[in-house]
């Protein structure tokens, strides 16, 4: 083979290279798909990048146990209605929820401290056109009002107390006092037992499944003696996951 011919098919292949390359750095989506539900999703690669990493990671694989029987407890409930995820992180569970939740016209509402991990959530819905979720910046306990967010673990375990002045806190009674609720999915880093306190009239009310993650002793013995009294009874889905459901007596 001539030399010039060579030059020319190493050069094209070249070319072919570096447009590769340049149309992967300049590619402004990248689609994810759902390990629970199958669902696709179109992120942003504009978007807060320690988020878009995080939520890449979570919709492969992440808690399957919990978001597989969120998704199936989705067909026992009514139309119309509403669900509480409280700890929403990144949007990682209720946005996968969001286009079987649509088919039944169910609004999902996801709750969490951190004012970027919200923001988060509301351009990934933008983006992907998901109407039916709704987010509120803050915390949630048993009375009103203000608190401290604590990052010294990972992303998806930061805390709250009620000493600071960073975002609002919140009971789920007052806050959803007009709306009606049939699922309530609780992760909050140790302030499980203090919300369910200020949602015991909601519980009450519209019996929703709730889906809890107990992680400390202290609110396993309170938790579960508490939610017994409204006749709740509890199962393990897996290591510090829970479901209670109301049962008729």
């Amino acid at each position: 083979m001539k030399d010039w011919i060579k030059y020319t098919i190493a050069g094209v292949g070249i070319l072919v290279l570096v447009l590769f390359m340049v149309s992967i750095k300049n590619k402004k989506y990248t689609e994810i798909k759902s390990h629970v539900t199958g669902d696709k999703f179109n992120i942003d690669n504009n978007f807060n990048k320690i988020w878009i990493d995080d939520f890449t990671n979570r919709l492969k694989g992440h808690e399957k146990e919990v978001n597989s029987l969120l998704v199936d407890l989705i067909d026992k409930l009514p139309e119309d209605t509403c669900i509480i995820d409280a700890g929403a992180h990144i949007g990682d569970t209720i946005i996968p929820l969001s286009k079987k939740c649509s088919k039944k016209n169910i609004i999902l509402y996801g709750i969490d401290p951190d004012k970027t991990k919200i923001e988060f959530v509301d351009q990934m819905c933008k983006l992907n056109n998901l109407k039916n979720i709704k987010t509120i910046v803050g915390g949630l306990s048993n009375k009103n009002g203000k608190g401290e967010l604590i990052k010294k673990e990972h992303a998806g375990a930061w805390k709250i107390n009620d000493k600071g002045n960073d975002f609002d806190i919140y009971n789920i009674d007052e806050l959803f006092k007009n709306k009606k609720i049939s699922l309530i999915h609780l992760d909050v880093e140790g302030y499980e037992y203090k919300t369910l306190l200020g949602s015991l009239n909601t519980i009450n009310k519209h019996k929703p499944y709730l889906v809890i993650e107990i992680l400390h002793g202290e609110d396993t013995n309170k938790i579960i003696p508490l939610l017994n009294k409204i006749n709740y009874k509890g199962k393990k889905i897996d290591g510090n996951n829970y479901l209670f459901e109301y049962i008729i007596r």
